[in-house]
């Protein structure tokens, strides 16, 4: 199968943790890939019925509030999890998944909108008694799946436009859809938001993970080897490898296909950590970060990569990266924004 440049523009795009405050693409060149992208991007009979709100460079203090709205309903859903039970702490820690909102220069968010009928449309209603769910606010939530799914559509042809130019993106969908509730004080998130996304000129690409908010590790070994089997795919694909690996614990939850004869840790775990001598990584589907190798390089256990190694996805890249505290001095330069939007905070 001949590549074609459109596969060649995507590969190009990677998730960006900080973007470079030095390098801002101008409004013509992104006004002209927003442009391009409601050209390109198709719409159940062209209504488009989202709405993409641009904020620029010069806003800065907008881009904090939109920050601040993400961290505290990532804690909220923490808060959540553990009064049902799924979590047995919820730590408020700030996660730094959503750094990239206040380091870009232009960050879009997609919320729905009431539209107007075009010519095409009229015809329809008038001729085909059609009901035009998107011209009424009372029905925008019975097509909210549908608004969602195009304004993917737009976020999907933007990135390759933006891409084309150079340019870097990432997106959330991490925060409080309720709108009237949460949004107020964004007067132009007048409808549900759907996605946030930023672009811009990305300097740091790396996850790097602050070591020094975990609880202390003790090192009470109760098998020599890990094996993660957290969903059916996982653990079908760890069962072909485990008969090499005897003194093992399976991270698992209980469920329909586990095998009782083998060995498990079951779900939720204290200090599995210190659980286990080596972990053995199977996973055979497509891996964007593979947190616990890195989690054994720093801590110093062992590891071991027993998947195929022809899979292109960041397992290659983790196995080989090496293992930093976010709080160590060569990530002071990337941390400092991050430290003054929480100062804002407080």
């Amino acid at each position: 199968m001949t590549q074609s440049n459109i596969y060649e523009t995507f590969k190009k795009r990677k998730h960006v943790w900080i973007y470079d405050d030095k390098n801002i693409p101008s409004k013509e060149t992104v006004n002209e890939c927003l442009k391009k992208a409601w050209q390109l991007t198709p719409s159940k009979q062209q209504y488009m019925p989202y709405r993409v709100n641009v904020i620029g460079p010069e806003d800065q203090a907008e881009k904090e509030r939109i920050w601040k709205l993400c961290i505290k309903n990532h804690h909220k859903v923490e808060d959540d999890a553990m009064k049902s039970g799924y979590l047995d702490h919820s730590k408020h820690v700030v996660n730094r998944n959503y750094q990239h909102i206040i380091t870009a220069p232009y960050v879009f968010i997609f919320t729905s909108r009431v539209c107007e009928s075009n010519e095409f449309n009229k015809m329809a209603i008038d001729e085909d008694s059609h009901h035009p769910e998107q011209e009424f606010e009372e029905k925008l939530e019975v097509i909210n799946t549908l608004i969602s799914f195009e304004c993917g559509l737009f976020c999907s042809t933007l990135t390759g436009l933006l891409c084309e130019q150079g340019l870097d993106v990432s997106f959330t969908s991490c925060f409080p859809k309720q709108f009237k509730k949460y949004w107020p004080h964004i007067p132009y998130v007048d409808q549900e938001p759907h996605i946030i996304m930023s672009t811009g000129v990305g300097r740091q690409f790396e996850k790097i993970i602050n070591y020094n908010v975990y609880k202390p590790i003790v090192r009470e070994v109760k098998f020599k080897y890990l094996f993660l089997g957290t969903n059916e795919s996982y653990y079908t694909e760890l069962k072909k490898h485990i008969h090499k690996y005897q003194n093992h614990g399976i991270l698992a939850y209980k469920d329909k296909y586990i095998d009782y004869n083998l060995n498990h840790v079951f779900v939720p775990v204290k200090n599995l950590l210190g659980m286990f001598d080596t972990y053995v990584y199977t996973k055979h589907t497509f891996d964007p970060a593979p947190r616990l190798m890195q989690e054994c390089r720093f801590f110093g256990m062992n590891f071991i990569y027993a998947r195929d190694k022809n899979i292109k996805d960041a397992g290659p890249i983790y196995y080989k990266r090496p293992a930093n505290c976010l709080t160590d001095p060569v990530n002071k330069p990337n941390i400092e924004v991050i430290i003054k939007a929480m100062n804002d905070i407080l």
